[in-house]
């Protein structure tokens, strides 16, 4: 039954979603900004007189237009702002506009555990969602350490609280936030050391050193004057001296870094991993793709050459096997010890979700994994060739661009079905969404997935900026829309 509830939720959202992107033109000339928020089906809403509202997924207007500024919280908490004399004023407001958290502070933060942080006349309390007062607001700095825990400052000292109670005095000078119920402090003296919730200093304080990181176990140490680092435990041993430039924790061991060249240590200091290459990362399975002389290899945690320093790029496919590619662009596929399983045969384009698209050089191919292992190639007779994004840089939805006939079109990986025929002079993808440029007859316009025209073949040109898109039409004004991930949203 929960799990309908779900899907019957999910339908909804979806439906509103789709209702609202088709009123959006009816309401966009009395609003010069609509963001909208599916999962909560509102958008914020600002007229041309600089006011907010709030739509719900009919573009109905939930009150009347009177904020300075509404923001809907990643949680469905709505931000408000409001200008008093010279001043802005923040608070909290119901659906309806009513105020749940009143409009007085100077700023205000919502935190995961639902405490906020409210700061007014440049001092700092904590209220809960009531609005009322947990920490009084007379503190200089409040920092969320864990949930209901806070350190909070005062004359340039922290002392922690939970909930409402001094766990400790004001004795620490540097602070950040709980890692597995530990944290790292400087005290008054400038000395380093860990402390657990309940305030209990782990280990006797270490002088010239800060501990800037912590993991289950350990901590990442600095020397502050050679500005070293090393690795340090929680009873305060010096594991790793601070003699590296960077420290990684990487399962059991450390990507350790000296100048510009990294290896692998184990906790004992020795180098499982010379210190010789360019680039490490760490992968599962004690695997680490490595990096010299701007090839890519393979070597396991026991510092075992799995597969060889020559190419071009190598990758770790659903922890099973190794996809490398040569200085031909043609990839190979290699189980986890280095054993070939498809050899450099085909260029891949793109591979999603268990299908991949390749060619040879004179025909395209699907190729196909079965439970996560490469076991059938058929031939893709709808297309002479593929779009190049680069290797598995761009899965572009599971969708790609093909080549027929001199023409292009797009295929959708997962169905094995073409959904938009290869008509167009070319295509081009919009990054970080399901739309694409389309050009035909020196026009161009735009395109979704589904083969849906959103934008007409009437353009001489389209401009893809980082954050934004131009079409440009001789004798008419540009005309400019907003990128997000959903598609595109008229700006």
């Amino acid at each position: 039954m929960k799990h309908l509830h779900f899907i019957i939720l999910f339908i909804s959202l979806a439906v509103n979603a789709q209702d609202f992107d088709k009123i959006k033109d009816s309401v966009k000339n009395k609003y010069e900004y609509i963001g909208y928020n599916p999962k909560y089906a509102m958008a914020e809403a600002r007229t041309k007189k600089g006011k907010y509202t709030l739509l719900n997924s009919k573009g109905k207007e939930l009150f009347p237009p009177k904020y300075d500024h509404i923001y809907i919280t990643p949680t469905g908490w709505l931000q408000t702002t409001i200008k008093i004399a010279k001043s802005y004023k923040r608070g909290y407001i119901n659906k309806d506009g009513s105020q749940r958290i009143p409009i007085i502070y100077d700023d205000v933060y919502l935190f995961d555990d639902n405490t906020i942080r409210a700061t007014l006349n440049s001092k700092i309390g904590i209220l809960d969602t009531l609005g009322n007062t947990v920490i009084p607001l007379k503190y200089d700095e409040i920092t969320h350490a864990a949930p209901n825990y806070y350190f909070i400052k005062s004359k340039g000292l922290y002392a922690l609280y939970h909930h409402n109670t001094a766990v400790t005095n004001f004795i620490y000078k540097e602070v950040s936030g709980f890692t597995f119920d530990n944290v790292p402090v400087i005290m008054q003296d400038n000395t380093a050391t860990v402390i657990d919730t309940s305030g209990r200093i782990l280990f006797t304080p270490i002088r010239g050193h800060k501990i800037i990181r912590l993991f289950k176990e350990y901590g990442i140490i600095k020397n502050n004057k050679s500005e070293k680092y090393g690795i340090i435990d929680l009873k305060g041993i010096i594991k790793l001296p601070c003699k590296y430039t960077y420290i990684e924790l990487a399962g059991n061991n450390f990507i350790v870094t000296i100048g510009k060249y990294s290896g692998v240590a184990n906790l004992s200091d020795k180098l499982i991993i010379p210190i010789e290459f360019d680039n490490i990362l760490e992968r599962n399975n004690g695997l680490f793709l490595v990096l010299k002389n701007n090839k890519w290899g393979v070597i396991n945690s026991e510092g075992i050459e799995v597969l060889n320093i020559k190419y071009k790029k190598t990758s770790i496919y659903k922890d099973k096997y190794i996809l490398a590619t040569n200085e031909s662009d043609k990839t190979g596929i290699f189980d986890l010890t280095g054993n070939t399983v498809l050899p450099f045969t085909y260029k891949f384009y793109s591979l999603v979700h268990n299908t991949a698209i390749c060619s040879d050089g004179l025909h395209c191919y699907w190729l196909y994994f079965q439970n996560s292992k490469p076991s059938f190639i058929s031939l893709f007779e709808d297309a002479d060739s593929f779009k190049d994004y680069g290797i598995f840089d761009y899965e572009q939805n599971g969708y790609h661009i093909f080549k027929k006939g001199g023409k292009y079109g797009l295929v959708y990986l997962l169905r094995k079905n073409i959904t938009v025929a290869a008509i167009y002079d070319d295509i081009s993808p919009i990054y970080a969404t399901s739309e694409y440029i389309m050009k035909y007859d020196g026009k161009y316009g735009i395109i979704n997935a589904h083969n849906e025209i959103i934008e007409p073949l009437i353009y001489d040109e389209i401009i893809l900026k980082k954050e934004s898109i131009v079409l440009k039409s001789k004798g008419n004004k540009d005309k400019v829309k907003e990128l997000n991930y959903n598609g595109l949203s008229e700006d």
